[in-house]
């Protein structure tokens, strides 16, 4: 029976809202030389990015701070149409390793000369480079720099890595550029290809925007993006383009930007990163009067700790281009040792945007990942009462009450509730939420539940053809912090 054939679920109480390896090695002693200064552009029709230098034959011997030599910096003025009185920009460059044994940990500090003084913007911290090999260095800096002004860069600290250490570039692939009538955001997706015969933890992704004189007009962090990726196998990412936030003495329409540069950093796993497995992954639905979108699958833990994952769910479409990327960010992901439990989560882009109707019916197969991964203090189990189900309308509405049957007061309670047709296992339905109080703008509040306190809970949902609830193993839980 295909189980994505109809889904619609749709959750409404008054105040429910549905959830839409560096190893411990002492740095060296702390050293502060200038390695490379340049001025800052008055102008963001800045140069392309540097090309590599010739690097001499790496020799062994100890990592010496002289064989760290940063290149090439640039700074990328930016000028936000959403809060003109607070400028920033990019600062960025090279990080070459001139030796042969990779450096780790390295903290790079940036400058700019102000009246004969140097005037610290930031650090960059714990970057990789391989022995023989650069890496890209930035910083996001929230400010503003004078005109002309000399940069500069410092390394403080660095240790040296295994030798056996090295970098991994990573493949990208399969570009999907997603626009939107009337608005000034672009999102661009596509996969990175890890072609080695070990997994890969992916460090730091950046896109470098060039026009068609191949002059750097604009820079991108690559935020969402699973971090482990195996042997063979390949991830999918998005960034994100807010035309909002330009540079600052230029009109960039999106014509302007003709290619990109990506910039990949990942080191090797010595084993690869088995925390979760998931066992499913549902299509993209939208309850009937709704235009909200919603997924949902399954995962289990396979540590003997609590875990707090942060998960993402990618839509494909049916030539196996990935055409969306969303992260579980409304409520955490949190997995009891060796847990089962479903994963429901709301697509939405931001800023208002919703996926519609007809990227939805693109949509041939969901998958999902997770990036990080840290051990959590393990959640309170409430107690989940007298759960019924009612027929309404072309679903049903399920409604049970939350206990905090503890001593101490619950901040925050989350529900998960998972459907299971009895006659195959398979999982038909799953949906989380919080029991909130209210809200202010986009700022949901939980509510606190006191000790021996109990709150209601509604929620509606629609079968695909043919079930009935009689047909399901339904499992209600209840955890708060």
């Amino acid at each position: 029976m295909d189980i994505l054939k109809l889904w619609r679920t749709f959750i409404f109480i008054g105040l429910i809202y549905l959830s839409a390896c560096a190893p411990s090695i002492n740095p060296s002693e702390n050293i502060s030389i200038e390695t490379a200064t340049t001025t800052a552009p008055t102008s963001t029709n800045l140069p392309p990015t540097p090309t590599a230098t010739t690097v001499p034959t790496p020799t062994l011997g100890p990592l010496k701070i002289e064989d760290l030599v940063i290149s090439g910096l640039n700074y990328l003025p930016i000028q936000s149409t959403l809060d003109s009185n607070n400028p920033t920009g990019h600062i960025f460059g090279w990080l070459e390793n001139r030796s042969g044994r990779p450096a780790a940990g390295v903290e790079t500090e940036f400058f700019y000369q102000e009246g004969g003084k140097s005037v610290s913007l930031g650090t960059d911290y714990a970057n990789f480079v391989a022995a023989g090999d650069k890496n890209f260095i930035s910083l996001r800096y929230d400010g503003q720099i004078p005109d002309g002004a000399a940069l500069s860069a410092h390394i403080n600290s660095f240790y040296e890595e295994d030798p056996a250490m090295m970098a991994a570039t990573l493949e990208a692939r399969g570009e999907y550029r997603q626009e939107f009538e009337g608005e000034e955001i672009v999102y661009v997706l596509g996969e990175l290809y890890n072609p080695t015969s070990f997994p890969i933890i992916a460090r730091e992704v950046f896109a470098l925007w060039y026009n068609k004189n191949n002059e750097l007009v604009h820079f991108s962090y690559v935020l969402d993006l699973p971090r482990s990726i195996p042997a063979g196998e390949s991830v999918p990412y998005r960034m994100v383009l807010d035309f909002r936030s330009l540079p600052s003495d230029s009109d960039l329409p999106i014509s302007e930007l003709s290619h990109y540069e990506l910039i990949t950093n990942g080191i090797p796993l010595a084993v690869p990163e088995e925390n979760i497995t998931f066992l499913s992954a549902s299509k993209p639905y939208i309850p009937d009067g709704s235009n909200q979108v919603f997924v949902f699958g399954e995962g289990t833990n396979l540590k003997d700790e609590w875990l707090d994952i942060t998960t993402y769910w990618a839509g494909y479409d049916r030539d196996g281009q990935v055409i969306g990327l969303f992260e579980s960010s409304f409520l955490g992901t949190i997995f009891a040792p060796g847990e089962t439990r479903p994963i429901g989560m709301q697509l939405f882009y931001g800023g208002g945007l919703r996926p519609d109707a007809e990227w939805v019916a693109r949509v041939e197969k969901g998958k999902l990942f997770y990036s990080f991964s840290s051990p959590s203090d393990p959640l309170i189990s409430l107690d989940v009462t007298n759960p019924e189900i009612k027929p309404q309308e072309a679903g049903y509405t399920t409604t049970f009450m939350v206990t905090n049957n503890n001593s101490v007061e619950i901040g925050e309670t989350q529900f998960y509730v998972r459907m299971v047709q009895i006659s195959n296992a398979e999982l038909v339905m799953a949906f989380q939420g919080r029991i909130a109080s209210g809200e202010l703008s986009d700022v949901i509040y939980a509510k606190p539940l006191a000790a021996g306190q109990s709150w209601p809970v509604t929620a509606y949902f629609e079968l695909p053809d043919g079930l009935t609830t009689e047909d399901l193993e339904i499992t209600y839980i209840a955890r708060g912090k």
